[in-house]
């Protein structure tokens, strides 16, 4: 049996109010699709550039620490050799208290 052209109780004009209606909400929710879509890429953009930042400051961190590091290290070795001089001048002192 062929089947009706329009349901029971809807007239064409109806149908086609109905039909318009589908078409604007498609649409609208398109855009809200597309503009949810805009904003994600915009924050994950954010998001990325606060990432490289903070790896920029991680970097300058780590930085800072190996040039405290290195003046720790100098510090040492400068503390080291002022202890062979004092040691060394007690020892001369001990020499010549000796040999008076």
């Amino acid at each position: 049996s062929a089947r009706p052209a329009s349901p029971p109780g809807l007239s064409m004009h109806g149908q086609s109010l109905v039909t318009r209606r589908l078409m604007q909400v498609a649409v609208e929710l398109e855009e809200a699709m597309e503009h949810e879509r805009r904003q994600v890429a915009m924050q994950m953009q954010e998001l990325s550039q606060r990432v490289s930042q903070l790896e920029i400051e991680r970097m300058q961190s780590q930085l800072q620490c190996l040039r405290l590091e290195e003046q720790l290290n100098d510090a040492h070795i400068a503390c080291v050799q002022s202890e062979r001089a004092l040691a060394y001048a007690e020892a001369s002192t001990q020499r010549q208290e000796r040999d008076l």
